[in-house]
This record gives structure tokens, sequence and C-alpha cells, in this order.
């Protein structure tokens, strides 16, 4: 996912991007001014999981985007602060389930409190919606757009999605199925087996 970003929206080349990524310090050949244009895209990155859970993906994809911003410049904040500007501003999570939610939280902030940083606000990642993230809300727009207009007023959506899917066949999954082809926002994506 971040390689995507850094290649298709950040305008890294793709041996910059590999190397930034893999690499411990900012890679040679990338500039102290394309460093900063990187960090600057980064800051505003928005990232979404829908199916989050206890954060089995966001949480390490948190700590790769703290450790790559570090990388990008070094010196000029910690890990702790770097994740706490993430958690409030980048991250947007969902789930069906609400202890999943909880647990997820319980997570983020024992990461903060790890990295010394204390949480920003009543909820250390403010942008969690629990329910199906994948339903259309009133008007036909998707549950995304109603809870998190600015993500799509401001830049037309999420940079990037994290996305661990169960892989359920349409065998035995009539009901699920047939819901989402009634679905709006599913009709041109979910086909009946032929």
């Amino acid at each position: 996912t971040l390689f995507a970003v850094l290649t298709r929206r950040a305008g890294l080349a793709k041996e910059q991007a590999r190397a930034l990524i893999w690499e411990a310090n900012t890679p040679a050949g990338l500039s102290a001014q394309k460093a900063r244009e990187t960090d600057r895209f980064l800051h505003h990155l928005t990232v979404c999981d829908p199916a989050a859970g206890a954060g089995g993906l966001l949480v390490p994809f948190a700590l790769e985007l703290a450790a790559l911003r570090r990388r990008l410049c070094p010196g000029e904040q910690t890990t702790g602060s770097l994740l706490a500007h993430i958690l409030t501003h980048n991250l947007y999570a969902a789930d069906v389930s609400a202890r999943a939610l909880a647990d997820l939280q319980l997570r983020f902030a024992l990461l903060l409190a790890a990295h010394d940083a204390p949480p920003q606000g009543k909820t250390v990642l403010p942008h969690t919606l629990e329910g199906d993230a994948l339903a259309a809300a009133p008007g036909g727009k998707s549950v995304w757009q109603t809870h998190f207009p600015h993500v799509f007023t401001h830049k037309c959506g999420f940079d990037a999605l994290l996305s661990n899917p169960p892989y359920v066949g349409q065998k035995n999954h009539r009901a699920v199925f047939d819901a989402l082809r009634q679905n709006p926002l599913w009709q041109t994506r979910v086909k009946p087996k032929s």
C-alpha cells in the first residue's frame, strides 16, 4: 500500500520508494526538497480500513508510516508525536463489532503510551465507524461520505484502502450476495455466478 501511494500519488520513482520503505535512512538520490514534499503529502494522507477489527492492518501501517516520515525528515519529530498525528488525522476505521473497535482504541492508546505521546482528545482514534462500512447511507451515498464528508469534499475520497477481506464465495451465502446486489453502490461489482 505504501509503495503504491508513494509511486502513484506522491510522485516518487519506484527505486526511490523501494529504498525509502526498505532502508533505515533517507535514500541516496532523494533531494531534501523531494523528501519534504513527500512528507507533506504523507502528513495529509487519508487511509481507510473498512473492516479494521482490532487493528491487525492499521497498527503496523501506523508504525510504518511514522517510521517512513522520520526517515524523510530525520530529527524533526518524535515517533510518538508522529503517531499522535497519524491517529488523529490520517487513519479511518470501521467494524461491525463495537468490541473490536474498543480493542483497536486500546491498542493505539498503549502504542502512544509506549512512545511517550499522550492521546490528543477524548478518543485515540477519532475517525471510527461502528457498522457495515460497505452499506449505502440514505441518499445513495456511502456511509463514509455521510460520516466523514471532509475526506470527500477536500480530496475526493481516501488515498489508500487497507483490506483483508473475508474470502467468501457465493455458495451457501446467497442472502449476503443478494443484499449486495440490491445495494446501489455494489450492483455493478457483484455479479451472479453463471
